[in-house]
Protein backbone atom coordinates (compact mmCIF):
# COMPACT_ATOMS: atom_id res chain seq x y z
CA UNK A 1 0.00 0.00 0.00
CA UNK A 2 2.99 2.34 0.81
CA UNK A 3 4.25 2.31 -2.81
CA UNK A 4 0.52 2.20 -4.39
CA UNK A 5 -1.42 4.73 -2.54
CA UNK A 6 0.59 7.93 -2.86
CA UNK A 7 1.68 7.47 -7.22
CA UNK A 8 -2.77 7.23 -7.00
CA UNK A 9 -3.88 10.48 -4.96
CA UNK A 10 -1.20 12.53 -7.49
CA UNK A 11 -2.50 10.95 -10.51
CA UNK A 12 -5.95 12.10 -10.18
CA UNK A 13 -5.94 15.59 -8.79
CA UNK A 14 -5.24 17.65 -11.60
CA UNK A 15 -2.62 20.03 -9.66
CA UNK A 16 -1.77 22.83 -11.81
CA UNK A 17 1.15 23.65 -14.06
CA UNK A 18 1.38 27.38 -13.75
CA UNK A 19 -0.03 29.40 -11.09
CA UNK A 20 0.17 33.42 -10.36
CA UNK A 21 -1.06 35.29 -7.43
CA UNK A 22 -1.56 39.17 -6.66
CA UNK A 23 -0.21 41.13 -4.27
CA UNK A 24 -1.44 44.83 -2.72
CA UNK A 25 -0.76 46.61 0.14
CA UNK A 26 -1.14 50.24 1.89
CA UNK A 27 -4.77 50.36 -0.18
CA UNK A 28 -3.50 48.95 -3.27
CA UNK A 29 -0.94 51.45 -3.25
CA UNK A 30 1.78 48.93 -3.61
CA UNK A 31 0.91 46.15 -5.93
CA UNK A 32 2.87 43.60 -7.41
CA UNK A 33 2.01 39.82 -9.30
CA UNK A 34 3.81 36.66 -8.43
CA UNK A 35 3.72 33.94 -11.08
CA UNK A 36 4.92 30.16 -10.82
CA UNK A 37 5.89 28.54 -13.69
CA UNK A 38 6.91 24.64 -14.48
CA UNK A 39 5.22 23.46 -11.58
CA UNK A 40 6.02 19.97 -10.04
CA UNK A 41 4.92 17.82 -7.39
CA UNK A 42 7.05 14.72 -5.62
CA UNK A 43 5.39 11.49 -4.81
CA UNK A 44 3.64 12.40 -1.34
CA UNK A 45 4.79 10.43 1.45
CA UNK A 46 2.00 9.62 4.21
CA UNK A 47 1.73 8.12 7.45
CA UNK A 48 -0.40 5.18 6.06
CA UNK A 49 -0.43 2.83 9.78
CA UNK A 50 -3.77 4.45 10.14
CA UNK A 51 -5.49 4.59 6.83
CA UNK A 52 -9.48 3.71 6.55
CA UNK A 53 -10.69 2.79 2.82
CA UNK A 54 -15.03 2.53 2.32
CA UNK A 55 -16.30 1.54 -0.45
CA UNK A 56 -19.67 2.86 -1.36
CA UNK A 57 -21.89 2.22 -4.33
CA UNK A 58 -23.43 6.24 -3.26
CA UNK A 59 -25.91 7.26 -6.22
CA UNK A 60 -25.07 4.23 -8.94
CA UNK A 61 -21.39 5.55 -8.45
CA UNK A 62 -19.11 3.43 -6.94
CA UNK A 63 -16.53 5.70 -4.94
CA UNK A 64 -13.63 4.85 -2.43
CA UNK A 65 -13.06 7.07 0.20
CA UNK A 66 -9.75 7.38 1.91
CA UNK A 67 -9.38 8.51 5.55
CA UNK A 68 -5.37 9.18 6.38
CA UNK A 69 -4.91 10.83 8.70
CA UNK A 70 -1.20 12.70 7.74
CA UNK A 71 0.51 13.76 5.18
CA UNK A 72 4.30 13.92 6.06
CA UNK A 73 5.87 15.09 3.14
CA UNK A 74 5.52 16.37 -0.15
CA UNK A 75 7.59 18.40 -1.83
CA UNK A 76 6.51 21.26 -4.61
CA UNK A 77 8.96 22.50 -7.40
CA UNK A 78 8.68 25.90 -9.58
CA UNK A 79 10.48 28.72 -11.53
Amino acid sequence: MSDFFPHYVVADMALPKREKYHFSWLFEYVQWTVEWMDITYDVPKFDIADIQFTCTDRFDVPEIIVDFPALEEWKIHAI
